[in-house]
Order: structure tokens, then C-alpha cells, then sequence
């Protein structure tokens, strides 16, 4: 209205007045425009920034979870921390079990050393009855060589009796021809008797003197009688004798065989039980072995501790290294149920041994018994003898020409006698000194069994200590799986860190992409601050024009 008012009044001043206030208004109105898209901006900006403080919020409180988080982490690392002083606890107590086992087998040790030593005292007892034996072969075989003289002596006595029986031969035909002569002075006799009967003058001084002389012939009878009793008992005691001394000989012969196999399987148990006592000794030499290596794993374990302690994260390494070592003491383990087990058969060995020398004991006791029984077939054969007299007394001028035959040769029977009460005394020495070499041996096997009783004992102690240390290894490997367990908690920690770190790192450069937005807004509000300003000044200005 007042436009059209000023234009129909035709007033110049209003007219252009009226078209600066057009251009002012279109002017301001276009800055009206110009500052409602600055404010639109502004407001644009706002909520831009709005947003990016939304992010920095969501930032701040991802921070503040990563915060409490890594507060968190500190614990569970305390937490941590508190199971590896525990674990480090559990495995010095494992160490000071350890220690406790070295030291028991330590005493193992010298109580093996102290066994070795009772050993080497036996082995030397051993090997003096091995010498004493040797001299009781040496003495055997010289009372063989001497009875191999007497029994050739009784082979020529045997012969010197054939020859006898030869003599003995020619002494019946010479009876024979002496009994013929006496036929023919029967008869001499007989014709004298008829002279006699024909001279009765004559009879009775040949009566006197035929009375005579058949008593001076029974008196001769009567003695020639006793000495061929006398001679026929000596005889007999002779050929008794005689048989005996053969019998005896040949038992003696039999008994020395027998002696001589004794005498081998002795010789061959005493090697056999050489070889098993140097088997024996053998074993606790490779037992000390054993025992070395075992205190070197051990030692090795104790090691494998304080690698542990110092270094936990080796622990998988030391983890094989001790499964090794579990694996070696297996193998030494196997070793020594194997070196068990060989001793054992030595022992069975050692056993049948003794089985063999009680057998063998056996047949020297039954021996006397073999005695007993050739005496009374040597007392059967005396009985024998008697009869054999009996019949020797009716040829009575054999038994003479007998007993000059024997009278001949009694020295060497007393010699050969002799000998052989010598002999069987020595002999008598000599089972003496086997029994007691026997006796010897038998407590030296007791004591030898005592030994692997006692060597038996330390095994089982020494078993009893690896399984012992088994048990340790056993829980030092579960520690070593707890603190692997714990590693791994770690590990994830660490890892949960590290992505913490990353988001942290991450939001810095977030919220400096927001400071460079809000830096770039506040920029764009200062330069709409500045046209905003700009304005009035320019409205002063169009004022003023």
C-alpha cells in the first residue's frame, strides 16, 4: 500500500527511497536466506557434532570398559601370579622329596657297596675252598695211583696163586702115586701078615711093635691132624683175607670211580658257581650303573626343577626332557627287572646246585649202607670159606704144600694190608675235608642267599623310590600343566590387551577425526560469525548510502 501510494505521488525522494529500500530488502532478504542455510549448517554441524560427541561417548565408555578391563587384568595376573608361587611352593617341596630320595639312595648305594664288599669275602672264601678242593683232586688222584700199584701187586698175588694151584696139581698126582705105594706096602703088608700068621713066634713082638707103632702113627695123626686144622685155619683166614683185600679192592676201585665222577660235578658245580658268582658280581657292578643313572636323571629332574622355576616358559621343553627321563627310567627299570630276573635264574642255578651236591651227598652217605651190605656178602663168602676148610681138611697134604706156598708171601700181604688201612684212612681224611668243604659251601650259599635277599630288599626299595619319583614327576607334570593352563590364561589376557590397546589406539585417531570435524565446523561458524557481522555492517553501509 505505501509503495503504491509513493508511486502514485510521484514524490522522487520516496521513489528512491523506496527502490533503496527494495534493494535493501532483497539484499536482506538474501542474507536472511544466506544466514538460514549458515544456520541450517550450524544446526547441520550441531547434530554433526552431536553425533561425533555421541561417538566419543560411546568412545569414552568403550575406554571405560577397556579401563576396567585392564583393572580387571591386573588381577586375574595377581591371581595368576599367587598360582605360580603356589606351583613354585608345590615344586620346592617336590625338590626337598627329591633330595629325599637322593639321600635314601645314597644309603642304598652304601648298603649295595656294603653287599659288593660281603661279596668279595665270599668270592675269596670261595676261591680258597676252590684251592682246598684242588689239593683233596690232588691227593685222590695220588691215593688212585697208589691204588693202581696195589691192585697190580694184587694181580701178581693172583698169578703167584695159579702158579700155587699148579703146585697144588702136581702135589695130588704125587698123593696119587703116593697113595699107589701105599697099595702096594697094604699089600707088603698083607704077606707080612700071613709070614706072621705063619710064624706065631713072631707075633707077638710085631704085635708090640705094629701096637707101637700105630700109636706112635695115631700121635702123629692126632698132630699132623691139628696142624692141618691149624694150617687149614690159617687158610681160611688167608683166602679170606684174600678175598676181602680183592673185594675190598674192587669197592675201593668202584668207590674211587664213583669219587672221581663226585670230584668232576664238584669241579663243575664249583665252575658253575664260579660263573654264577661272577654273574652275581657282574649284576651289582651293572646295578651301580643303574643306580649312577638313575641319580644322574635324577640330578638331570632336579635341574629340569630349577629350569623350571627360573624359566617357565620352557616348561614345554622341559616337559619332553622329562618325559625322556621318565622313558630312560622306564628302560633302566626294564634293566633292572631284567638283571632281577637274571639273578633269579642264577639263584635257581645256584639252587639246582645244591640239589646236585645233596644228591651227590645222598650217594656218599649210601655208600657206608654199600659197605654194610659187601660186608655181609664178604661175611656170606667167610661161611662159604668154612666149607670150603672143611673140604680142604680132607686133603691135608695139599693144605701143607698151601700153607708153604703162603708162608712164602706174608709180608707182602701185611704190606699190601697196610696200604690199604692207609689208603682208607686217607680216604677217611679226605671225605672229612669234603664234608667239611660241603659245610662250608653250604653257609657260604646261605650267606649268598642272605645277600641276594638283601640285594632283593634294596630293589624293592630302590622300586618303592622310583615309583616314589614316579608320583613326583606325575605331579610336577600336573603343575607343569596347571602353570601351562596358566600360560595360556595369560597369553589370552595379553592378547585381550592388546586388542584393548588397539581399540584405544583406534579411538585416538577417531576422536582426532571429531576434533578435526568440529575444528572444521567451528571454522565454518566463525566464517558465518564473520558474514553474520559482515551484514550489519553492510546494512550500516546501505544505511548510509
Amino acid at each position: 500500500m505505501e509503495v503504491m501510494r509513493c508511486l502514485s505521488a510521484g514524490d522522487k525522494s520516496a521513489k528512491v527511497s523506496f527502490c533503496w529500500r527494495l534493494s535493501w530488502n532483497r539484499k536482506w532478504s538474501s542474507a536472511l536466506q544466506l544466514e538460514a542455510e549458515l544456520v541450517s549448517e550450524v544446526v547441520r554441524c550441531l547434530l554433526l557434532e552431536d553425533e561425533l560427541v555421541s561417538e566419543v561417548v560411546q568412545c569414552l565408555s568403550l575406554e571405560a570398559e577397556l579401563v576396567s578391563e585392564v583393572v580387571r587384568c591386573p588381577w586375574l595376573e595377581a591371581e595368576l601370579v599367587s598360582e605360580v608361587v603356589q606351583c613354585l611352593l608345590l615344586d620346592a617341596e617336590l625338590v626337598s622329596e627329591v633330595v629325599q630320595c637322593l639321600l635314601l639312595e645314597d644309603e642304598l648305594v652304601s648298603e649295595v657297596v656294603q653287599c659288593l664288599l660281603l661279596e668279595d669275602e665270599l668270592v675269596s672264601e670261595v676261591v680258597r675252598c676252590h684251592w682246598l678242593e684242588a689239593e683233596l683232586v690232588s691227593e685222590v688222584v695220588r691215593c688212585l695211583l697208589l691204588e693202581a700199584e696195589l691192585v697190580s701187586e694184587v694181580v701178581q698175588c693172583l698169578l703167584l696163586e695159579d702158579e700155587l694151584v699148579s703146585e697144588v696139581v702136581r702135589c695130588l698126582l704125587l698123593e696119587a702115586e703116593l697113595v699107589s705105594e701105599v697099595v702096594q706096602c697094604l699089600s707088603l703088608e698083607a704077606e707080612l701078615v700071613s709070614e706072621v700068621v705063619r710064624c706065631p713066634w713072631l707075633e707077638a713082638e710085631l704085635v708090640s711093635e705094629v701096637v707101637q707103632c700105630l700109636l706112635l702113627d695115631a700121635e702123629l695123626v692126632s698132630e699132623v691132624v691139628r696142624c692141618h686144622w691149624l694150617e687149614a685155619e690159617l687158610v681160611s683166614e688167608v683166602v679170606r683175607c684174600l678175598l676181602l683185600e680183592a673185594e675190598l679192592v674192587s669197592e675201593v676201585v668202584q668207590c674211587l670211580l664213583l669219587e672221581a665222577e663226585l670230584v668232576s660235578e664238584v669241579v663243575r658245580c664249583l665252575l658253575l658257581e664260579a660263573e654264577l658268582v661272577s654273574e652275581v658280581v657282574q649284576c651289582p657292578w651293572l646295578e651301580a650303573e643303574l643306580v649312577s643313572e638313575v641319580v644322574q636323571c635324577l640330578l638331570l629332574e632336579a635341574e629340569l626343577v630349577s629350569e623350571v622355576v627360573r624359566c617357565p616358559w620352557l616348561e614345554a621343553e622341559l616337559v619332553s626332557e622329562v618325559v625322556r627321563c621318565l622313558l630312560l627310567e622306564a628302560e633302566l627299570v626294564s634293566e633292572v627287572v631284567q638283571c632281577l630276573l637274571l639273578e633269579a635264574e642264577l639263584v635257581s642255578e645256584v639252587v639246582r646246585c645244591l640239589l646236585l651236591e645233596a644228591e651227590l651227598v645222598s650217594e656218599v652217605v649210601q655208600c657206608p649202607w654199600l659197605e654194610a651190605e659187601l660186608v655181609s656178602e664178604v661175611v656170606q663168602c667167610l661161611l662159604l670159606e668154612a666149607e670150603l676148610v672143611s673140604e680142604v681138611v680132607q686133603c691135608p697134604w695139599l693144605e701143607a704144600e698151601l700153607v708153604s706156598e703162603v708162608v712164602r708171601c706174608p709180608w707182602l700181604e701185611a704190606e699190601l694190608v697196610s696200604e690199604v688201612v692207609q689208603c682208607l684212612l686217607l680216604e677217611a681224611e679226605l671225605v672229612s675235608e669234603v664234608v667239611q668243604c660241603l659245610s662250608l659251601e653250604a653257609e657260604l650259599v646261605s650267606e649268598v642267599v642272605q645277600c641276594l635277599l638283601l640285594e632283593a630288599e634294596l630293589v624293592s626299595e630302590v622300586v618303592q623310590c622310583l615309583l616314589l619319583e614316579a608320583e613326583l614327576v606325575s605331579e610336577v607334570v600336573r603343575c607343569l600343566l596347571l602353570e601351562a593352563e596358566l600360560v595360556s590364561e595369560v597369553m589370552q589376557c595379553l592378547l585381550l590387551e592388546d586388542e584393548l590397546v588397539s581399540e584405544v589406539v583406534w579411538c585416538p585417531w577417531l576422536e582426532a577425526e571429531l576434533v578435526s570435524e568440529v575444528v572444521r565446523c567451528l571454522w565454518l561458524e566463525a566464517e558465518l560469525v564473520s558474514e553474520v557481522l559482515r551484514c550489519p555492517w553492510l546494512e550500516v553501509q546501505l544505511d548510509w548510502k
